[in-house]
């Protein structure tokens, strides 16, 4: 995806930019948000110890998206992809090794 700017940490899980995002899928149809589920990055949303610590590295900071993944849900209110999300070229979840999940492999 881009560069997009950090406006706001709703939960331990997800942040919301500007301007919104945008992803055209496979059909043609094309999906546009704000808000982003942070992939990797495994907690609670009501996780307050890592939604404060998420303020201090990313709230006002400018971020990459990458690997958009759409995410099944019915509830509006929750983000419509998941996103590797990079600041300053590093992963978010590398300040969070104690809630970051790994990939499987093999």
């Amino acid at each position: 995806m881009s560069t997009f700017k950090v406006i706001e940490i709703p939960n331990a899980t997800a942040i919301v930019v500007s301007p919104q995002w945008k992803l055209t899928l496979a059909d043609g149809r094309e999906m546009i948000d704000n808000k982003v589920r942070i992939a990797g990055l495994n907690t609670a949303p009501a996780n307050e110890y890592v939604r404060l610590r998420l303020e201090s590295f990313l709230r006002d900071k400018d971020v990459e998206l990458l690997n958009p993944q759409v995410l099944n849900s019915n509830d509006p209110s929750t983000a419509l992809i998941s996103c590797t999300v990079l600041v300053d070229k590093t992963d978010i979840t590398y300040y969070f090794p104690e809630f970051r999940s790994l990939p499987v492999i093999g």
